[in-house]
């Protein structure tokens, strides 16, 4: 066999030419194979542990399986089990979190992950980066992976977990491939290479970000009925409510708060009032509201370029909606990193190898004369395995942008735009449940009777002595449940409005 796939730690035989593993920048490595099961007894269940080596011993898959299926073969007691398989990162994307950083740096986030969560899955930690300090990272009941990748898009760091469980969170430009290609490494006659960019742009609108206003004041004339009064803006901050100009009233949060003469919600325009205010109360509220703002970023020299390409103004617009920018800086911040990243052209070079140690998301020193590349250096966008007979087959998938000269700037790019704050989730509001777990103990006690019926009827525990014996046992169990109460303390932290 070309490779070697275990399931749950034992090895299978697979069916000649089925395994393809598939890995591609910034997702899940997904890895298919059938297995011949000539007994018809295998089965096999969703998040087994699976392992691929090749004939060299060297690992290019670890993982679990994500869906089996199976069929049978003719009329001979033969089945085929197709498996198709999920990374390590599955190990991330199936646990939840929810928690407020501020002020620490992006690696520490990555470390308090790390211990909290993931060591209990088996994960440890790699290298570990420190990056730029974030002002506030709020992840709100959404998944492992989600939080890991908010913190890489504004960070421009990767992070990946390797096939033995060991979690990396580096610069991107570090993640070097572990040799340089050259014409020798290449399969005569697969190398391609394609220019352009189908996601160019050269002027960019980010909006959907919910900005602060300046300090509002808002009166409401009340009529002895009314508890609910609503402001020309949703709420951003605690606002300050009077009624005829007296002292402040006392406000808490909707839902959670409790004896508080009003209530608020950040994100909510409607003030409410425990009691109606009689009927000509003036009712006032001062407040910092919240409005939809639009940033625009344009390359200039970029649009000129373009002009005299195509004619016309030249400009190739796009826009993006992204509701959990916080402040108008960075929202003016994602609209400048995307043009970095995306107004320029491209290159994507294919090519096949039979040389091992290529993944998604390394950065590859090309040297190929027929395309003029010496030393070129490139990003491995995808990378997918097959096997041809006995030999591994790599198809590989590389791509450039020359407008900025290497992939190491663009990241260094990306890497000076962080805001440092990240958010996801639902809500503004992070709610840590306190939670208490029980232990219910099971305890099973037996105690055996012998009653000797050879004296007549007894009529204890049944009504008449069996006709064909001298006697007879009888057996009682009691089962008791005692119940272990264990007071669990989980640390909570104060809500936090971002």
């Amino acid at each position: 066999m070309p490779a070697v796939v275990k399931i749950d730690s034992v090895e299978v035989v697979q069916e000649q030419g089925s395994i393809q593993i598939r890995e591609a920048l910034e997702e899940r490595t997904a890895a298919n194979f059938v297995v011949v099961d000539n007994t018809s007894a295998a089965t096999y269940v969703r998040g087994t542990p699976v392992t691929i080596d090749d004939i060299q011993g060297n690992s290019i898959f670890a993982g679990f399986i994500a869906t089996p299926s199976r069929r049978r073969v003719g009329f001979e007691d033969n089945m085929l089990h197709s498996i198709s398989c999920m990374d390590n990162r599955y190990l991330a994307d199936k646990r939840t979190i929810a928690r407020i950083w501020t002020d620490v740096t992006a690696g520490s986030i990555v470390t308090d992950i790390i211990t909290d969560y993931l060591a209990a899955e088996g994960i440890t930690a790699g290298t570990i980066t420190a990056g730029p300090i974030i002002k506030l990272f709020k992840a709100n009941y959404a998944n492992i992976a989600q939080a890991l990748d908010a913190l890489k898009e504004q960070t421009g760091m990767i992070w990946k977990i390797s096939d033995t469980k060991v979690l990396d969170f580096i610069e991107r430009s570090s993640n070097a491939a572990p040799w340089s290609l050259t014409a020798a490494d290449i399969i005569p006659g697969t190398a391609e290479l394609a220019t352009g960019n189908s996601d160019y742009r050269n002027r960019q609108w980010v909006r959907g970000g919910l900005v602060p206003t300046s300090a509002q004041t808002e009166a409401f004339v009340a009529d002895g009925e009314q508890v609910a009064f609503a402001c020309g803006y949703p709420l951003y901050s605690v606002p300050v409510v009077t009624e005829d100009a007296g002292a402040p009233k006392t406000i808490g949060i909707k839902g959670l708060d409790i004896g508080k003469q009003y209530y608020w919600n950040k994100g909510d325009e409607v003030v409410t009032a425990a009691v109606a205010p009689a009927a000509a109360v003036i009712v006032r509220v001062v407040y910092v509201g919240l409005f939809r703002a639009i940033s625009f970023a344009t390359n200039n020299a970029e649009i000129i370029a373009r002009a005299a390409i195509e004619g016309g103004t030249g400009f190739v617009d796009a826009s993006l909606y992204d509701v959990n920018l916080e402040t108008k800086d960075a929202e003016q911040e994602m609209a400048t990193s995307k043009l970095i990243e995306y107004c320029r052209d491209a290159e994507q070079f294919y090519f096949s190898t039979n040389r091992y140690g290529l993944r998604a998301g390394q950065l590859l020193p090309v040297t190929y004369s027929p395309f003029g590349f010496v030393a070129h250096e490139m990003l491995i966008k995808s990378v997918t395995i097959s096997f041809v007979l006995d030999q591994a087959l790599y198809e590989v998938q590389a791509v450039t942008g020359p407008l900025l000269g290497s992939w190491t700037k663009l990241f260094e790019s990306l890497f000076t735009q962080a805001s440092g704050l990240v958010s996801i989730g639902e809500g503004d509001v992070v709610i840590i449940l306190l939670y208490q777990e029980e232990n219910l103990a099971l305890t099973e006690e037996t105690d055996l009777d012998t009653d000797d019926f050879t004296g007549g009827i007894v009529g204890r525990w049944i009504a008449l002595p069996p006709e064909t014996s001298e006697g007879h046992h009888v057996q009682h169990e009691l089962l008791s449940l005692i119940e272990t109460p264990t007071d669990t303390e989980t640390v909570t932290e104060d809500y936090d409005w971002g």
